[in-house]
């Protein structure tokens, strides 16, 4: 804690330097907030260039905008492969939890272990809709449009597996989400690769199956 305190406290001196504005930023914002408790080092505000929009209407140079931009893309290509990855475990487990697990004892454990990556879900679901947020106010600033051909905003329906489709689908008919078909998404190494193309072999496989299954009925 006084380690990250520390390069906090550096980052605001240099800070100053690139960004003059901000001391009138901070000054403000710390004498509107009145809180008897002592603020903690990850609570404390950095005043990146999309903060400093959004809370006083404030340009920063282009190419300190440009660095937050590139740094925001990353955060949201690594939170949506995290998304992948995490509910890829969670269907896998859920799986494994209903034809393989018997008794109280083994289901109990199971449930807890589900829960756990229930809430690693919603931690990257909403580690991404933060970096998508500020790359449409740092997209607008730096007139960068074609992102949004991929990173579209999440919204609650989306956060499925790879076989579970659109909502009101039938099995026959899903659609594959766009999450999945992000490109730039899990396939960052040949790891990644292997898994994805795992996983849509398998899906391939499930659908040739139920139009066998269609045409012989």
């Amino acid at each position: 804690s006084n380690a990250l305190q520390c390069k906090i406290e550096q980052w605001c001196k240099v800070q100053v330097l690139y960004m003059p504005i901000v001391i009138h930023v901070r000054a403000s914002d710390t004498a509107s907030t009145v809180s008897s408790r002592e603020e903690k080092p990850y609570e404390v505000k950095l005043w990146l260039p999309s903060q400093l929009k959004r809370a006083s209407n404030e340009f920063c140079e282009e190419h300190l905008c440009r660095y937050e931009w590139e740094l925001r893309q990353a955060q949201a290509y690594d939170a949506l492969n995290d998304l992948h990855r995490h509910l890829q475990l969670h269907s896998h487990l859920y799986k494994f939890k209903a034809n393989q697990l018997r008794g109280q004892w083994a289901n109990t454990c199971a449930a807890g272990v589900l829960t756990k990556v229930e809430l690693s879900i919603k931690t990257d679901a909403e580690r991404y809709c933060q970096a998508w947020t500020v790359l449409v106010i740092l997209g607008d600033i730096l007139q960068e449009y074609s992102w949004r051909d991929d990173l579209l905003k999440l919204e609650p329906e989306h956060v499925q597996g790879m076989s579970d489709g659109h909502v009101g689908q039938s099995e026959g008919n899903q659609t594959l989400l766009w999450i999945w078909k992000a490109c730039g998404v899990t396939t960052g190494d040949r790891e990644g690769e292997t898994v994805l193309a795992d996983v849509l072999h398998v899906e391939w496989c499930k659908s040739r199956a139920h139009t066998h299954h269609w045409t012989e009925e």
